[in-house]
């Protein structure tokens, strides 16, 4: 064998010998040979089953499902008087984490187990019998933290108490999600400053949900102050989502939150929207590349890395129909630019001071602009918190951490104080 054999030999042995080492490594960390997408928000169970949290009502808007309500309460009901009780979260298999986790929330301001405005109020007023409805309101809001409308807010009704009447509309950030206590979060902060706080925000809300809950009830509250909280992250689409009765934005499951429209079309079930996270989670092998790289973790993320920078694209043949179909009907334009006009307008006609108020993506380490994104509100009003920095999010989930819901409760204060 001459020497340049001998090399080559050489080279390739050490090449497959540290490409044997990678790919174990690899596997070892996790990295499964054909899967593209990893999601925090959802994984491959064995059998699919069904979670209570939320439901799509008869006008198609998202909310609490009533089962979970009902849950919550009775947790609350039986430990309101009880200090001894144990704050186990994970009893209830059958109901989602972050709706049936509010009744020990709840139970953590009842028995002062957190410092917060809210909690603080709550105390105070706790056993007084003085005339102020919306001091009643907040009371009962603590025990029943779900109204009867399934928002996480107390009752949509009118309070003379009130200093001014605040709608809050928005999605998990609003609701409230991953405060340390939720009841720290920018909701219950300004509830606690003695505003009737309308909260609308519910986890998986879009612009489609925004303003169908502007179309009912802005003309029933009369708000002094309509806040829409926009987040620069999935609330820019360019696909204009309707509203169906019945129809919830996701199915709440054993394998996460599974989204019921991810364009135009509804899916049919949690079973076909289990499918489709399914399908789109893996390389498919319609042609020998694609078959070659899904064999090794290492050539799924060469070609991860090939659909990153768009060089390549992969859909199963069973949904390459339902991609044409919808893509076909992707907006030149976010869809929001449209509906936020559709809930300016609803605004003025009701006397209701209208804020479109962004909140950031945190992404790559930095907090993104609207600028970034195509065509979106070039001729809306918005308003942008430059105080806020990384450090007000958290790093697992991209919420606001305890110091972010502060940080936006000052950025939003202004708008609501505003000719008191």
């Amino acid at each position: 064998m001459n020497v340049f054999l001998k090399q080559v030999f050489a080279f390739t042995f050490i090449l497959l010998f540290f490409f044997g080492i990678a790919e174990i490594a690899m596997r070892l960390t996790g990295h499964k040979p054909g899967k593209i997408v990893y999601s925090q928000w959802n994984k491959e169970v064995e059998r699919l089953s069904k979670r209570n949290g939320f439901i799509g009502d008869c006008n198609g808007i998202f909310r609490v499902d009533p089962i979970a309500i009902h849950w919550v309460d009775s947790v609350i009901q039986l430990h309101k008087n009880d200090l001894t009780y144990k704050d186990d979260r994970n009893i209830a298999d059958s109901l989602v984490y972050e709706v049936y986790s509010l009744g020990y929330e709840s139970l953590n301001v009842i028995h002062a187990k957190v410092s917060n405005p809210l909690s603080t109020l709550y105390q105070k007023i706790k056993n007084d019998n003085i005339e102020n409805d919306l001091h009643q309101a907040i009371k009962n809001y603590v025990v029943h933290p779900v109204n009867r409308d399934g928002f996480r807010s107390i009752e949509f009704k009118q309070y003379r108490s009130a200093k001014k009447k605040v709608l809050l509309i928005g999605d998990s950030f609003t609701w409230g999600h991953s405060a340390t206590d939720i009841t720290n979060s920018f909701p219950d902060i300004l509830l606690a400053k003695d505003y009737a706080v309308y909260n609308t925000g519910v986890s998986g809300g879009d612009v489609a949900q925004y303003t169908a809950i502007a179309e009912k009830y802005i003309p029933i509250l009369q708000p002094d102050v309509v806040i829409v909280n926009f987040y620069l992250g999935n609330d820019v689409m360019y696909f204009d989502r309707k509203p169906e009765p019945s129809k919830p934005i996701f199915y709440a499951t054993n394998a996460g939150n599974l989204i019921s429209c991810p364009y135009t079309t509804y899916f049919g079930s949690d079973s076909e929207a289990y499918h489709f996270m399914l399908r789109m989670s893996y390389l498919s092998n319609d042609n020998i590349f694609k078959k070659f790289c899904s064999q090794t973790a290492i050539g799924t993320l060469l070609w991860m890395d090939l659909q990153k920078y768009s060089f390549a694209w992969d859909c199963p043949q069973e949904y390459k129909k339902y991609y044409q179909r919808e893509l076909a009907r992707e907006q030149k334009e976010p869809t929001a630019n449209a509906l936020m006009k559709r809930v300016e307008a609803i605004c003025k006609e009701n006397n209701s001071e209208f804020v479109l108020a962004i909140i950031p993506e945190c992404k790559e380490g930095r907090l993104t602009k609207v600028s970034e994104y195509k065509n979106l509100f070039p001729q809306q009003n918005y308003f942008y918190p430059a105080s806020l920095t990384i450090g007000d999010y958290r790093n697992d989930d991209g919420h606001f951490n305890d110091a972010g819901q502060n940080s936006y409760t000052k950025f939003l204060l202004p708008f609501i104080e505003k000719n008191n």
